[in-house]
């Protein structure tokens, strides 16, 4: 699981938190992001290798978004 901590006003990144075997391998891309002052779009549209457990860095950042394409959500009722 890959979660960002997101400012609301800005969106820029302040953190990540990131469980799951191998989830040492994509922490130097979040420490970079939360260093560089990267908003969560640049990270969305950040090409990440598939497959790979880097990728849920962008998945989530996607997510954030609303852009997400692996979640699933049912329709709403209109």
């Amino acid at each position: 699981m890959t979660r960002w901590r997101i400012d609301p006003e800005t969106q820029q990144v302040l953190g990540c938190g990131i469980v799951g075997p191998g989830a040492g391998d994509p922490v130097s891309e979040a420490v970079l992001a939360i260093e560089m002052g990267a908003h969560v779009r640049g990270v969305a549209e950040s090409v990440h290798p598939h497959p790979t457990f880097s990728e849920t860095l962008a998945g989530a950042a996607a997510a954030h978004l609303g852009l997400a394409t692996g979640i699933y959500r049912p329709r709403r009722a209109r």
